[in-house]
C-alpha cells in the first residue's frame, strides 16, 4: 500500500482494516481505493465477502456484494494480512464508501467487520463556497 496517504483505520474483533483513496481515473467515475485487512486475532480467519455502498453528494447509492475480494478468499494466519484495490462506479464529483466484510474463523464463527468509511473527490469538480 502506498505510503503517500493518511491511512483510515477501523479494528473490529482484533481485525483491523485501513484504507485509503487510490490515484485510479475518475474522469469516466470510476473511483478507486485501497484496503488492507489484518488478523490480529488469536486464530486463523477467511475472507470470504465484503459490502459495500457508494453515495454521492447528491445522494445516489450503488450498493455492492461480492463473495470473496476480487476473486480470492484469503486466507489469513494470525498476524498475516491481505491488501486489494477495488474500485465503484457512481456519477458524482465526491463519495462516500463504507460497508462491512465477514470472515471466518478457524473455528467457524462468523466476523461481520466494519471498514472504515472512506471520502473521495475529484479536484477537477470541487466547488468553492464564497462567504460575503
Amino acid at each position: 500500500m502506498s505510503e503517500d496517504f493518511d491511512f483510515i483505520s477501523a479494528q473490529n474483533d482484533d481485525v483491523s482494516v485501513s484504507a485509503y483513496p487510490s490515484d485510479g481515473e475518475n474522469g469516466g467515475r470510476v473511483w478507486t481505493y485501497c484496503m488492507r485487512v489484518e488478523n490480529n486475532s488469536g486464530e486463523p480467519i477467511t475472507l470470504v465477502k465484503k459490502e459495500l455502498c457508494a453515495t454521492d453528494e447528491n445522494g445516489r447509492t450503488n450498493v455492492s456484494s461480492e463473495i470473496g475480494f476480487n476473486g480470492e478468499l484469503p486466507d489469513l494466519n494470525v498476524g498475516e494480512y491481505f491488501e486489494f484495490e477495488d474500485n465503484v462506479q457512481i456519477c458524482g464529483n465526491s463519495l462516500a464508501i463504507y460497508g462491512y466484510c465477514t470472515a471466518v474463523t478457524a473455528k467457524g464463527k462468523e466476523l461481520k467487520i466494519k471498514l472504515p468509511v472512506i471520502s473521495l473527490s475529484s479536484p477537477e469538480k470541487i466547488s468553492v463556497l464564497s462567504v460575503c
